[in-house]
This record gives C-alpha cells, sequence and structure tokens, in this order.
C-alpha cells in the first residue's frame, strides 16, 4: 500500500527538554503470556506414546487415544450445552496409516463432564452423509437455537445443521462465495466462522486470510478483502477468529516456521494489525500447575471457547513428532489438548473510540490503543520496561511507509494542541512526527510533519499546533518510523489543548506574549508576575529542537537575558518559557547575521 500525506494547518515547532537516563530491560506481554498453567487431570505419564520427546504429560487433557491403537485426533473446537457437558467437535482416522492418513478423516462428536476433559469420543457427527467424511470441522450456535458446523479442506465448504448438539446432523448445503471486486479464495480450507456482534452476519475467514460476510449460513459470502496477513510469515494457515474486548482477533499459524501471532482489528473488515506472537511449540507455555513444561513438535488448528464474553479456553491439535514421522503403529500420534487462558486480562479495559487524549501513552497497557503500520519495507514494534521500541530491518521509500499510531483523537477547528513525548534512538537519527486524518486523504493538522532528529539520549519532544482544519472526532497521531533502519524507543506520549500560540514575524517588534518577552539587539527582556514560588526557565532552541542556551530566572520580577548570537548562523529560533517544568508561553524570533 502506498499512502499519500497532504499537509496543511497552523504554524508548528518542537521544544526539547528533560534529558534522563536509560532505563532496566524487561518485556511486556503478547497473546502467548495470557495462557494459564493447565490444572492435572489425571497423574502425569511418563510411558505413554509421545512421552519421550514431549515429557510428563496428562492423558486425561483433551481427546486422545490412550493406547494408541485406533485413532489420531485432529482440530476439536468446544462448545457448551445446555446439558452443562462440554461438547467436542473434531476429526478422527484410522492411526495405522499415519499422520497423513488425515485425508480419510471423519468428523466426531466427543463429550466431557469437565472443560479440560478426558473427553470421550461418541462417535460419527453425520455418518448417513459420505460415510460422515469430515475435517477442519467447527461449531457454532446461530440466534434461533439451532446448531451449524462447516467442514473443509477435504469437503468444498459443506455446512451442516442440528437441533441438539448430539444431532441428528442434515446436510445444509455447501458454502456459496462472490468475490464482490476482490480475488476469490484459492482454495476452501480451515474454515472459521462466527456472527458478527455489530450487525448479526456471518463471518468466514478461510486459510490464507480473506475474509467474507454474509446474511445467511450458506451465503453468498461476499469477500471484503484481500488477505489481512500477505507477508507476515511464510504458509501461514489454521486462522481461528473471534470477537472480544471490543475486537475482532485472529491467530494464524506458520506451519513451517511454528510460530502463530495474533492479529486483530476493530471492524473486523479494515486495518488489522499484528499484535504479537501467539504461540510457539519450542515456548514453556504449555505448562502444567506443578511446573511440568510440555513441548510437542506441532501446534496447529487453533480454537477458542468463550464464556462471558472473555476466551477462557483455547484447543489444540498437536503431534510428538514431525507429521512426516508418524508412520502408524509406532510411537507417535495426535491427540486434541485444552489450555487454559486469562481472557479478562487478555481482553483489558475497551479503549474508548472517540477521546481527547492519548490512550496508554505511557504503554503501561503493553501495545494497547496503538498499531504498527507497515505499508513498505519490515519492522517489529515491542513495549520494554514502559518504552515503545521500533525495530527498522528494511525501509520503503517514505517516512510513513513503516509507522506508530493511534487514532480515535478529537482535535477541534481553531484550538491550540501541544503534543509531548519522550524518544531516543540506538544511533542518531530521525523520526517524523505528524497529527492526521485517518483515513485517505489523510490530510495533515500540520504545516508540514515535524522531523525530530534523535540522539541516543532519552529527551522529552514538544509540538504545537493549531487545528485550521474542521472538527475531526478521530484524528490520528502518528510517528513515522520509514527514513531509515535502526531502533527507535518512545514514552510518555501525550496531546493536550494549551493556550494560543503567538509568534513574532520581525526583530525587534514586542512579541504578543504574557508574560511579557521581547527581543531587541541580541537579548531578551522577560517580565513575569509569577508566583514567588514557582520555578521559570527560559529556552533558546533552532528548529531541529536542539537547545542552543537555557536560564532558569527568578519569579516576580523583570529578567534580561543577554543572548550573543553572532556567532548563530540567520534564520528563526524558537523562545520558550516554563513554569514548574510545564511550557507557559513560546514564540518563534527572527534572527539576521
Amino acid at each position: 500500500m502506498i499512502k499519500n500525506n497532504f499537509y496543511s494547518g497552523g504554524m508548528v515547532f518542537k521544544l526539547s527538554l528533560i534529558f534522563m537516563t536509560l532505563p532496566n530491560v524487561g518485556l511486556a506481554q503478547t497473546l502467548i503470556d495470557y495462557f494459564l498453567p493447565m490444572p492435572i487431570v489425571k497423574p502425569l505419564k511418563t510411558d505413554k506414546w509421545g512421552c519421550a520427546a514431549v515429557g510428563p504429560r496428562d492423558i486425561g487433557n483433551g481427546l486422545e487415544d490412550t493406547t494408541n491403537r485406533s485413532y489420531s485426533y485432529w482440530d476439536g473446537p468446544i462448545i457448551k450445552g445446555p446439558d452443562g457437558k462440554y461438547h467436542m467437535f473434531a476429526s478422527r482416522w484410522n492411526q495405522n496409516g499415519g499422520h497423513w492418513a488425515w485425508l480419510s478423516s471423519v468428523g466426531i462428536h466427543a463429550v466431557s463432564e469437565s472443560i479440560m476433559g478426558p473427553y470421550i469420543d461418541k462417535g460419527l457427527t453425520w455418518p448417513t452423509n459420505s460415510g460422515g467424511k469430515g475435517h477442519n470441522l467447527t461449531i457454532l450456535q446461530l440466534k434461533d437455537g439451532i446448531y451449524a458446523s462447516v467442514v473443509s479442506d477435504t469437503r468444498p465448504g459443506d455446512f451442516f445443521t442440528a437441533p441438539s448438539l448430539d444431532g441428528p446432523w442434515s446436510f445444509a448445503g455447501s458454502i456459496e462465495i462472490d468475490p464482490n471486486g476482490f480475488s476469490r479464495p484459492r482454495e476452501i480450507a480451515n474454515l472459521s466462522i462466527i456472527i458478527r456482534p455489530d450487525d448479526d452476519k456471518f463471518m468466514i475467514i478461510e486459510r490464507h486470510g480473506q475474509i467474507m460476510t454474509s446474511d445467511k449460513l450458506t451465503g453468498p459470502y461476499k469477500v471484503q478483502c484481500n488477505s489481512i496477513y500477505s507477508g507476515l510469515a511464510p504458509n501461514l494457515e489454521d486462522p481461528v477468529l473471534w470477537y472480544s474486548g471490543g475486537y475482532y482477533h485472529v491467530v494464524v499459524n506458520s506451519w513451517s516456521d511454528k510460530k502463530a501471532y495474533h492479529l486483530r482489528s476493530k471492524d473486523g473488515i479494515r486495518n488489522w494489525t499484528n499484535e504479537g506472537l501467539a504461540f510457539d511449540p519450542r515456548s514453556d507455555f504449555l505448562r502444567y500447575t506443578d511446573g511440568t513444561v510440555n513441548r510437542w513438535a506441532k501446534i496447529e488448528r487453533p480454537g477458542v471457547f468463550i464464556e462471558n464474553g472473555h476466551v477462557t479456553h483455547w484447543t489444540f491439535a498437536v503431534i510428538d513428532s514431525e507429521k512426516e514421522n508418524d508412520h502408524g503403529n509406532d510411537d507417535h500420534n495426535s491427540k486434541v489438548i485444552v489450555v487454559p487462558f486469562d481472557g479478562v486480562g487478555f481482553d483489558g479495559v475497551i479503549i474508548p473510540p472517540h477521546r481527547d487524549t492519548v490512550y496508554n501513552g505511557k504503554f503501561e497497557t503493553g501495545k494497547n490503543g496503538w498499531t504498527l503500520n507497515i505499508w513498505d519495507g519490515s519492522a517489529t514494534g515491542d513495549v520494554i520496561n514502559g518504552e515503545y521500541r521500533a525495530i527498522i530491518s528494511s525501509i520503503g521509500e517514505n517516512n510513513h511507509d513503516i509507522q506508530l499510531v493511534q487514532a480515535g483523537l478529537i482535535i477541534e477547528k481553531g484550538k491550540s494542541y501541544e503534543v509531548t513525548f519522550d524518544a531516543y534512538a540506538v544511533t542518531n537519527r530521525t523520526l517524523e512526527v505528524n497529527v492526521e486524518m485517518e483515513n485517505d486523504p489523510w490530510t495533515s493538522y500540520l504545516q508540514t510533519p515535524e522531523i525530530i532528529n534523535l540522539t541516543t539520549t532519552k529527551t522529552s519532544y514538544s509540538i504545537f499546533f493549531k487545528m485550521g482544519q474542521p472538527t475531526d472526532s478521530s484524528g490520528r497521531l502518528a510517528f513515522n518510523f520509514g527514513g531509515a533502519t535502526g531502533t527507535i524507543y518512545l514514552d510518555n506520549v501525550k496531546i493536550q489543548q494549551t493556550t494560543e500560540i503567538s509568534h513574532a514575524p520581525l526583530v525587534g517588534k514586542k512579541l504578543n506574549l504574557k508574560p511579557d518577552v521581547s527581543y531587541q539587539k541580541s537579548s531578551l527582556r522577560i517580565r513575569s508576575g509569577s508566583d514567588p514560588d514557582n520555578r521559570l526557565s527560559v529556552y533558546l532552541l533552532d528548529l531541529t529542537g536542539k537547545v542552543i542556551n537555557r536560564r532558569d530566572l527568578q519569579s516576580c520580577s523583570e529578567h534580561t537575558w543577554n543572548l550573543k548570537l553572532s556567532g548563530l548562523p540567520g534564520g528563526i529560533y524558537v523562545v520558550g518559557l516554563k513554569e514548574n517544568g510545564k511550557l507557559i508561553k513560546s514564540s518563534k524570533i527572527l534572527h539576521r547575521n
């Protein structure tokens, strides 16, 4: 995507103040950090299939053939029935064919008294339809109480419905798709379906990341976009879609990288953002309450169980070896596991859609409220000990090709604003800052985007502007990183209304400021009526934000500060006056050599 910027608005300048020491490093949370320890259903075993590779494990967790003589299991989403029991819908095949016998899999229904398991295989879901053929099973309750499942990969997106979770299941038809001006999905596989809370439409994501919506269960489904995760990682598959905490979420797995990623969007159609790592089989996220860790060779087919609006458990299809090494009648197999999840903590506080302040400007709740857009090039963003860290690996043609943004800001016409933030870089470089429209044409509310010269010292910056455009209830603050590779840190981001800013067009003309400030013959004269207990400081800066000079002043008196500017190049400089550390007045002066 190529994003164009258009600039308009009032006068802008920046103030570089308050030098700080660098903090210790600590990592913020992503989805993987919200998994909880697994309660032990049955004593951990060390002599069952897969234990040699996985570690001591609970054969009572989820669904498996503990004898390793009959079946291999896969998929496994869960729904709670009116009977208070937990119903799992999975696929199975004869284990003697090895893992690749999944092509002959059938859909089955399993039940447990506890969400953790063990789940008891109750047999085929639709035994009279193609011999029960089914893979990539899903489960959903419709608004009228009817249950539905869509099956894909080995079938062309076939829907089944039933009045009860115990059946009988009837074939309802195959999916109909309207490309709607977008490319048609390359294959009908890994379908994940929900009912949208916004408009009650059915919503499906397919293997390659295209979103489709429909008014009817079987369609026609109108494609809403091309892949939402194109270029994120190689060989992505098995997306799971859900809604919680005011956002639509997707987790998608890279089978070759053995990593899964979490994306989210406010409306489920546009502006999907990568929120970081979801799970990784090489990590320690699968752990029991006694501290024992399991490491499965592959973790795939993620599913979510939602209760009271939050994800409380995940299901995964797992295998103890690489798939090609499971030959059947050996010590390898696959099963479905259930893992608790802190969905309440994960969803956190719902971000107000329109607000007059920056949300999570100190990054105390991770990346909540912030979006890292990557239109060209490559970059990653994380929160490290309360600071946002952006690592830019490669760049495109524009500064805004890589940007950290927050939208939803109310910017009122005719009001003056101050944007403040702390920033530094691993090596000296520039950072572009803008306040703009959220969507096309991305009109800037600054005269031009501000270019900040960052150093390796953490520094506080201020940008002032007057809103010259019509009031925008969803304005966007953007930090554009795409000018160079490297690492940037941000913290303490704020935007707030401030008193109107006046500027001096000519040297020698008295500045319209209170306290009264005038500039003549390389001298600044400042009259202050401030409380004597207050601390006053005056700063002189160039337009890059560099502090040329600084002095602390006494209150309740007239001060003369003799500035020797003869050694400075001619141009515009900025005068800033602070009271108790807060900027109260500012102006520009024109210096001629």
